[in-house]
């Protein structure tokens, strides 16, 4: 029988995305009705509120069938910090040039395609576009360049011409690498660099923060299940605050009813960098105590995450309990018609936010059952695919990331 919950606390975590709660906030509410349509369930979402400087927070009062179930949602603030990563174009190639170097100089990029080839397609993805868009421009600015030699005859005229053509052709690709996300991906790409040579002091404050909110808030305001849920680059830094519940003394048996989800994770990234030293600790923290159970979420055509990739060996971590975390299957196929799926597939970001986001159809992953059901985490995870039921699809590059 599944284990009935009443009251919920979800300590949501968000991928690398300057945008904060009012987005995530207006997602949640709009997903969730959607949602309704065919889960038999109401949800009524409250109005967003600001807790402290870091944590804003929203009630969800859900009704299944005759049981209604509470949830207090809090949406773990750390998009201030991403804003300070969040380098502007000029800057951002700049940075990207060394970046790839170092990575490529210790193998991160063969140890990536060792384990998930989209996900190593995703990160080279920025460098491709950058290489084949320089080449074809500069020979394309060199046929217009003779061109207009032979027209005028005219050194200057055709080099001032060359010139404005030149930052319109550049214009125009920083126009299409941010439609397509490439600059979306150079930022993630710099950030987790960045982490792992050189860990940014504040995230690991903020990580303590987090770690003392969540244990602050069960004391005050016990509930029968607390999920710490990390999506994307977001379930790096869930990984960070569960390593310090475990180490804190005073933690006890606030422990429980701590759950940790990571949703279309990349841990792999920042775990195979050599400077990444103190994550791994963190991660080896994780897959020794199995105080805080783990149940790690990824599907087939996300190539932004690590599918059917255990998270801690692919770090380079040994671990004596392979199980752990839970690994499931999230399959987007069924959830939608065959035309919808076509459409939406074609969008990587869209596929990368389906862990959070309404499906059309009926099926076994459900969000919103999931933070907002009367069962546990448990019931849910064991009731959805297991890993490797899916073949893992092949790598499209994403017409269309936008901002994550």
């Amino acid at each position: 029988m599944p284990s009935q919950v009443r009251s919920r606390r979800v300590h949501y975590i968000s991928g690398f995305d300057p945008r904060g709660a009012r987005f995530y906030h207006r997602l949640y509410r709009t997903e969730a009705a959607k949602q309704s349509a065919h889960s038999g369930a109401s949800h009524r979402v409250s109005a967003r509120e600001r807790l402290t400087p870091t944590v804003s927070a929203w009630k969800i009062q859900s009704q299944w069938a005759e049981q209604t179930v509470e949830t207090d949602y809090h949406f773990m603030e750390w998009t201030d910090l991403i804003r300070q990563h969040w380098d502007e174009r000029l800057r951002l190639l700049l940075r990207s040039v060394p970046v790839y170097l170092h990575y490529l100089a210790f193998g991160g990029f063969n140890r990536v395609a060792k384990v998930s080839k989209n996900a190593f397609y995703t990160a080279i993805f920025p460098l491709l576009y950058i290489v084949a868009f320089t080449l074809a421009a500069l020979v394309m600015l060199g046929f217009l360049g003779i061109g207009i030699w032979k027209t005028t005859g005219s050194a200057l005229l055709t080099g001032g011409l060359i010139l404005v053509l030149g930052l319109g052709i550049g214009t125009l690709g920083v126009r299409l690498a941010e439609k397509i996300g490439v600059t979306w991906l150079l930022r993630t790409c710099v950030f987790v660099v960045t982490w792992g040579t050189r860990r940014p002091p504040e995230l690991d404050q903020r990580a303590s923060e987090i770690a003392e909110h969540i244990l602050a808030e069960q004391r005050r305001h016990p509930r029968e299940e607390v999920l710490i849920v990390g999506h994307s680059i977001g379930s790096i830094l869930s990984a960070c605050v569960v390593a310090k519940l475990l180490q804190n003394p005073q933690a006890g048996a606030l422990l429980g009813s701590l759950r940790l989800v990571t949703l279309g994770q990349c841990i792999p990234y920042l775990g195979v960098m050599p400077g990444a030293a103190s994550f791994r600790e963190e991660l080896r923290a994780l897959a020794n105590d199995p105080r805080i159970p783990w149940t790690d979420f990824t599907s087939p055509p996300d190539p932004l995450c690590f599918f059917q990739v255990h998270p801690i060996q692919a770090s380079g971590i040994p671990c004596s309990t392979p199980e752990r975390p839970r690994q499931v299957s999230v399959r987007v196929f069924p959830m939608f018609t065959a035309a919808t799926y076509a459409r939406i597939r074609r969008n990587k970001l869209r596929i990368h936010f389906q862990y959070l986001m309404a499906s059309e159809l009926p099926s076994d992953y459900d969000y919103f059952r999931l933070t907002a059901g009367p069962g546990s985490l448990a019931d849910h995870a064991l009731s959805a695919p297991p890993l490797g039921t899916t073949p893992a699809s092949s790598f499209l590059p994403p017409p269309n990331l936008g901002h994550c």
